[in-house]
């Protein structure tokens, strides 16, 4: 997980959803089996911090909802 210094950015119903159907999409197209799925939409689900959303989504290819939140979380370490 992506320690942050100060104040953790909070995990918006709107993030969960996004990581939620990127999820969907690791599944159908085969990246995630159906365990690892479901395990990952638990975590999703029950997400505080947009850190543990990146989390959930690592792996999945492509610089998408994950590495956003990954950036994000990141530049909130570095802000005074």
């Amino acid at each position: 997980m992506v320690a942050v210094t100060g104040s953790q950015l909070r995990a918006s119903d709107a993030e969960r959803d996004r990581a939620i159907e990127a999820l969907k999409r690791g599944l159908v197209e085969g990246r995630l089996s159906y365990e690892t799925f479901v395990g990952r939409v638990e975590i999703a689900l029950r997400a505080r911090e947009s850190a543990v959303l990146a989390d959930a989504l690592a792996g999945l290819p492509g610089p998408g909802l994950g590495e956003r939140l990954r950036r994000r979380t990141a530049d909130a370490a570095h802000r005074p």
